[in-house]
């Protein structure tokens, strides 16, 4: 079985059940209460529903949408009919979102269940806690802390101040500031990581899709790397050991170095290996969202176990790959990656960008992005076989020289002179030639755009959706964060250790890129917006260098301002908190 913690979860009463009848209910196979008391596997179902909130984080409606459509690194242009939603996909990429927008209310309640959801197991757990070997209750009481935590960071990132819930019997409290936030979520890190496993090559299994030492030391550095970015100052932190700013980068450093220190994680030797169908076996995901493909979207598939369905492939294909590919959902032509994001990547040497074909049987092996168009100009399949298959062959402009354009219809200049399109990978990914505000118009501009397929695709598969489980958590990142923190606080001796440590620039040299030298902080931005393209990231990194709300890209000026660093909060959630919150600064109400 590929998914301990699916099986985990579908073993677990309704949240509805009161403790007393949830250890009555024979859910864990026919076990008696004495033995749920002193199980530790029974004490970790219970415990594991609580992670039946985190499916949501990846959504186009949830958090992973407004984290990534709202950055340089994606767009979902309307096209012809599709994709319209009266400007409300065009408004995220422009920063002309609303207090109104649905997104919003989602994540709030999404993440807020999660949280509450935490508490309410805590007390379940809480109040068995003392039929239970003290061991067993502090390791699964830190578990629901950090999870707990990790919904919590999401809200937080999100909409900044949030009302923060301790307990399950509270109701509606006022919203904290943005440092008294990090404060509690940093302080609980920092007391219950080490009361969590470390991952062994014995437990990994067991742990997987779980919080886990190294999963609550990479969101703690996650943390203080961007503390000043949050509002967090060392006068307002109340963390002990912080008297300047720079602190919070040793402290992020020391955070990371733990995660290096368990030995728990390697830099895979494959970047793809991290995103297959059956990617958990990677080595360099931390913690993940688990997945299963056959879902349906509440969760449960026809059997009522619990379960979970990866769309963010389909989001981005087009509809011709159903055919081509044995497709038995119908891909939804939607979200892209914009050219001047994908020029980032070293064009022809970067795997984890574009190249001119698709390597591998399942379609991306080897290659981060797949280029438009897919039809041909007579709205034709132009397809080769591979394996005996049929594939999608990547249709490249040629004949007549067509020249590269910037959305103004102006032409695009390099070294004072017009460039080709063969020559160029912004039209490779000719998403601006072809769009009318973000309007596509034409037959075959339908099909444009720089599609994603870092996740493995399955090809002639029998599930509905891919069962990829969904990366939050990397080693990479722990590795970029720490070389970050140690730039930012001066410290040059970690900066060299990291430059000269194979595992640093095994993340470079394994998608055929030159290993650094030298990393500054300009280069450090780009060359994490490749790694991480569409994982959750880019949007803090771009608030972090100033480069969010004040930034130009594509559809959208730079802000006068940096109040769209943070979301609004949504208008309902004022409306029916009786007063308790209010709307974050530069937003009207419906603004």
């Amino acid at each position: 079985m590929k998914k301990i913690l699916i099986c985990a979860l579908a073993a677990v009463a309704l949240l509805s059940t009161g403790c007393k009848d949830m250890l009555e209910e024979e859910v864990f196979g026919q076990p008696t209460s004495e033995e749920m008391l002193t199980n530790p596997e029974n004490v970790a179902m219970v415990v594991g529903q609580a992670y039946s909130e985190v499916k949501w984080l990846h959504d186009h409606w949830g958090y992973w949408g407004i984290a990534t459509l709202s950055t340089d690194e994606c767009i979902n242009p309307q096209r012809n009919s599709d994709w319209n939603d009266d400007g409300y996909w065009k408004g995220f990429n422009d920063h002309t979102w609303s207090s109104k927008d649905l997104s919003f209310e989602h994540v709030w309640q999404y993440s807020n269940a999660g949280a509450i959801l935490c508490n309410k197991v805590l007390e379940q757990l809480g109040s068995i806690q003392e039929t239970l070997d003290p061991a067993v209750y502090t390791r699964f009481a830190a578990e629901l802390k950090v999870l707990r935590c990790y919904y919590y960071y999401t809200l937080f990132d999100a909409f900044g101040r949030i009302p923060y819930l301790d307990d399950y019997s509270s109701e509606n409290v006022p919203q904290s500031e943005t440092w008294e936030v990090w404060n509690k979520l940093v302080t609980t890190l920092e007391t219950e990581a080490p009361n969590l496993p470390v991952v062994t090559d014995e437990n990994r299994a067991e742990n997987y899709g779980r919080c886990t030492q190294g999963m609550a030391y990479s969101l703690l550095a996650r943390l203080y790397l961007n503390a000043q970015s949050f509002g967090v100052t060392a006068a307002n932190c109340g963390v002990e050991g912080i008297k300047s700013d720079n602190d919070f980068y040793t402290k992020c450093v020391e955070s990371c170095q733990k995660v290096v220190d368990s030995k728990s994680y390697k830099i895979e030797d494959d970047f793809f290996t991290n995103f297959k169908i059956n990617n958990e076996g990677s080595l360099e995901n931390i913690f993940v969202i688990v997945e299963n493909g056959n879902a349906s979207f509440d969760y449960r598939d026809v059997a009522g176990k619990m379960a979970n369905k990866l769309r963010i492939t389909m989001l981005s294909l087009n509809y011709c790959h159903q055919q081509a590919w044995g497709l038995i959902e119908k891909p939804w032509n939607g979200f892209c990656c914009p050219p001047d994001f994908l020029a980032k990547y070293e064009y022809g040497v970067d795997h984890r960008g574009a190249c001119d074909s698709i390597k591998g049987t399942h379609g991306c092996d080897g290659w981060g992005w797949f280029l438009g168009p897919v039809y041909a100009s007579d709205n034709s399949m132009d397809t080769l076989v591979m394996d005996d298959k049929p594939v999608i062959k990547v249709r490249v402009i040629d004949g007549d020289t067509v020249w590269v354009k910037n959305p103004d219809g102006t032409f695009f200049m390099q070294n004072n002179k017009k460039v080709p399109v063969k020559d160029t990978l912004a039209n490779k990914a000719v998403i601006t030639s072809n769009i009318d505000g973000v309007v596509c118009v034409g037959n075959e501009s339908h099909n444009y755009g720089a599609r994603l397929l870092k996740y493995e695709v399955e090809k002639f598969g029998v599930n509905k959706y891919c069962e990829n489980d969904f990366v939050l958590f990397r080693y990479a990142d722990v590795l970029y964060m720490q070389y970050e923190a140690a730039l930012r606080a001066g410290d040059n001796t970690t900066c060299a250790k990291l430059l000269a440590d194979p595992e640093f620039q095994k993340i470079r040299t394994r998608v055929g890129c030159t290993p650094y030298a030298s990393l500054d902080l300009e280069e450090l931005l780009d060359e994490r917006g490749r790694e991480f393209a569409w994982e959750m990231l880019r949007r803090r990194d771009l608030i972090r260098y100033n480069k969010f709300a004040k930034g130009a890209w594509l559809f959208k000026p730079a802000e006068a301002d940096n109040h769209r660093d943070w979301f609004p909060i949504p208008r309902k959630m004022i409306e029916t908190s009786g007063g308790l919150w209010k709307q974050n600064e530069g937003y009207t109400t419906d603004k």
